[in-house]
């Protein structure tokens, strides 16, 4: 199954998906979804736009607690299956989504801590939901493939991670589906879209330079198919209630290098293009194995 972004455009600096049916706020929450990784893009952006949506967010933090969220925010070590079946069984769920992740760089740093968390915790996670009848909704990553392919990427493809975060995903992955619950594993894209709580992914860091008229290096050999935050949270609440179970990939339509992402951006903040930097994935020294194809066809 694929599921594919809209158009997507930006205002303000951020990215914005306009729906006719998001006129008005939700009034009649209906279900409840438990968030793992609340303070992440996709998580925090669960939390900003579920007005929107028939479901009442219960958001959980891990080593980060917003403000707002200190008192009424719930803790959870996913490693710890004792923890969360306690946690499970206090609030009762319809559904989890599990944002949880540690970023690419810090894999590669702690791959120990990597495999902890993105493969035993997803293990614990996907084993308690199931104790409970819980609907498990995991993101992955389109970095479980190599990005050697040459083509657009499909289902049909094996995964074949190069990086720690891809191997921890893809394991992780594989944990899931052994235990063999009601889950739906989405595979997405690079996220564009804007941290809720504080600075983080991808567009954060282009608007923080651009606003500063910092230089952008960004690579020219490095395709993806980006979603934008927006769409993916309606993927993730239509799947909340939905009954699909299985694996799908969630990106946009076009597939698009760093430089074409960057122009988008000064465009739309008013900036020239001349502060980006073209450079190709093979001239940076990195401690980091880079894809350069990682499109979904």
């Amino acid at each position: 199954m694929r599921v594919t972004s809209c158009e997507w455009k930006i205002e303000k600096y951020k990215f914005e998906i306009r729906k006719s049916w998001h006129k008005h706020k939700v009034k009649e929450k209906t279900k409840k979804i438990l968030v793992i990784g609340s303070s992440g893009l996709v998580g925090s952006n669960l939390l900003h736009l579920s007005p929107l949506y028939p479901f009442t967010i219960l958001p959980s933090f891990h080593s980060f607690f917003p403000d707002e969220y200190k008192e009424s925010g719930l803790k959870f070590d996913i490693t710890d299956l004792v923890s969360v079946l306690k946690g499970l069984k206090e609030s009762a769920p319809n559904s989890v989504v599990n944002a949880s992740c540690l970023t690419v760089a810090d894999c590669e740093r702690e791959p120990r801590k990597a495999y902890k968390v993105q493969l035993d915790g997803v293990r614990v996670l996907a084993r308690a939901c199931k104790e409970f009848d819980v609907r498990l909704i995991h993101l992955s990553s389109d970095m479980v493939y190599s990005g050697n392919k040459g083509a657009p990427y499909t289902l049909d493809d094996v995964p074949d991670p190069i990086s720690v975060y891809g191997k921890t995903k893809w394991e992780g992955e594989r944990a899931l589906q052994e235990v063999q619950g009601d889950y739906v594993i989405v595979r997405s894209a690079i996220v564009l879209g804007r941290g809720r709580f504080r600075k983080t992914g991808f567009l954060d860091w282009m608007v923080e330079r651009a606003q500063k008229d910092e230089e952008l290096p960004l690579y020219v050999d490095q395709w993806r198919s980006p979603i934008v935050v927006d769409d993916l949270v309606e993927v993730i609440f239509k799947l909340a209630s939905s009954s699909f179970c299985g694996v799908l990939l969630a990106g946009g339509e076009e597939g698009i290098n760093r430089v074409e992402m960057g122009k988008r951006l000064l465009v739309a903040m008013g900036k020239p293009h001349d502060i980006i930097r073209p450079v190709s994935v093979d001239s940076i020294e990195s401690g980091v194995s880079l894809q350069k194809d990682l499109r979904f066809g």
